[in-house]
């Protein structure tokens, strides 16, 4: 399968220091081609990994390193290989994600829940100048968001895409029921959160109210508690009959993948939800919080977490 943007590496000249082309011991290449296949390209990672130092920017290196890596991926048979078995590398999936972001939220759940190894690729989203606003992101994924998980030579975002091809590929512990109904069922909740409510309260919109329409924090503020629970108040109603532990039965779904994260957001000091109004929804979220796989994957157990109101 095709990476998202239709290529990993760009097609244009590289850039060379002092004239010459750049020297690289194959291991070093071999390693470049493994970051590229796991989506790494738009890492700092591949200064270390293929031995190029910086003279300006990330971006302005971004080609250099590209072209190594391209050189990489013809020296990557048999060699990567040996570095996985001596240890060096760890041939697992690869997720890039933002801590605080809850459909990167919903995609470690869903990992933590099959028992995958993976690894995780930090990209930090901010209200200005974000790691996802850099060139070499939007290279890298198109859309400009995240999550995007890399298991090869498969590239794939938005959480649900992934969720579903991890069920796919991984069927246990399955993530959907097996009944046709109750599996349209789950997926018709899960998508009002990740298409009714969630999309409303992201970065993108936020940042189009406040700089575009002009809304204050106090404004914002109604925006997203109004937009949750008008949201919230359909689930409710959604899963009050088909809930046992958790949202639709007593094994937790990609309905839950998604309920959580949204629970979670709504109890943010910037937007402030009590939770009574809801009493199945609170319930299931406690639950879930018990649960090794959900709490593993809470923002705040994730690597460079910082407590901030706006990203």
């Amino acid at each position: 399968m095709s990476p998202a943007g239709g290529g990993d590496v760009p097609s244009s000249r590289m850039r060379v220091r002092g004239g010459s082309r750049p020297e690289a011991h194959p291991r070093r290449l071999a390693f470049a081609a493994w970051l590229a296949a796991h989506g790494l390209v738009g890492s700092r990672a591949l200064f270390d990994a293929v031995g190029v130092r910086a003279r300006h920017s990330f971006d302005d290196q971004l080609e250099e390193i590209c072209a190594l890596v391209r050189r990489g991926r013809e020296h990557v048979t048999g060699t990567a290989a040996q570095l996985e078995e001596e240890g060096e590398v760890s041939m697992s999936l690869a997720l890039h994600h933002f801590h605080s972001s809850s459909t990167s939220f919903r995609v470690r759940i869903a990992l933590n829940l099959k028992g995958l190894a993976y690894d995780l690729v930090p990209v930090t989203l901010r209200f200005a100048n974000g790691d996802h606003d850099s060139t070499a992101w939007r290279v890298f994924n198109p859309q400009g968001n995240v999550p995007v998980l890399v298991d090869g030579d498969v590239r794939l975002s938005q959480s649900l895409a992934i969720i579903d091809y991890l069920d796919r590929k991984w069927p246990e512990p399955p993530l959907f029921p097996s009944g046709p109904a109750e599996r349209a069922l789950v997926w018709s909740t899960a998508l009002h959160i990740a298409c009714e409510i969630q999309p409303l309260n992201n970065l993108r919109v936020e940042r189009y109210l406040a700089t575009e329409l002009g809304l204050d924090a106090d404004a914002a503020k109604r925006w997203r508690r109004h937009w949750i629970a008008v949201g919230f108040d359909a689930v409710e109603k959604l899963i009050a009959c088909g809930a046992g532990r958790f949202a639709h039965g007593d094994q937790a779904t990609a309905l839950d993948c998604c309920l959580v994260p949204q629970v979670y957001n709504s109890q943010r000091p910037v937007v402030a939800l009590q939770l009574g109004r809801w009493p199945t929804i609170a319930r299931i979220y406690e639950t879930c919080l018990a649960h090794p796989a959900f709490a593993a994957a809470l923002p705040q157990r994730q690597a460079g977490f910082v407590d901030i109101e706006e990203h």
